[in-house]
C-alpha cells in the first residue's frame, strides 16, 4: 500500500498540483488546509479501497488506525517518513536535523589533553569462525 501511495503522490500531475497549492498555502506541515486534504484524496481514494478501506477521510482514518500496529517496524516508519516528506506533511529531513541541532543544548568544549582520562587497558579481539 505504501508503494502504491508513493507512486501516486510522485506522479508529475500530482506534484505539479501540490506545487501550485503550496505556492498559495505553504507546506502542509506548516499550514494544513482543506485543499491539501482534497488533493491527497485524489490519490488515496484510488489506493485505499484496494485494501478494504473506505474512500474519503473515513478511509484515511481507518488506514491510519490499522497501520498503527506497524509503528515499531523500521521499514514501515521509514516509508511513512518518505511519504510524509513527499506530500509536504513533514519538513525535509535536512531541515528537521537543522531544527534539532538548534534546539540541542550547547556542547561543552573538550577537556585539555592533560585532563582527559588515559585508557591503559587493551582489549583482545579474535574473530569468531563460523561454518
Amino acid at each position: 500500500m505504501q508503494a502504491e501511495l508513493y507512486m501516486g503522490f510522485a506522479e508529475k500531475d500530482f506534484q505539479d498540483a501540490l506545487a501550485e497549492l503550496e505556492a498559495i498555502h505553504g507546506k502542509a506541515y506548516k499550514n494544513y488546509t482543506e485543499d491539501h486534504t482534497k488533493l491527497f484524496l485524489t490519490v488515496q481514494n484510488k489506493v485505499l479501497p484496494k485494501y478494504g478501506f473506505q474512500t474519503g477521510q473515513a478511509g484515511v482514518l481507518q488506514m491510519l488506525a490499522a497501520a498503527s500496529r506497524f509503528n515499531d517496524d523500521e521499514d514501515f516508519c521509514t516509508n511513512r517518513a518518505v511519504l510524509n516528506e513527499l506530500i509536504g506533511m513533514a519538513p525535509p529531513i535536512d531541515e528537521e536535523l537543522e531544527q534539532l541541532e538548534r534546539k540541542a543544548p550547547p556542547r561543552a568544549a573538550p577537556k585539555p589533553a592533560s585532563q582527559q582520562l588515559l585508557v591503559t587497558e587493551s582489549l583482545r579481539w579474535a574473530p569468531t569462525l563460523t561454518t
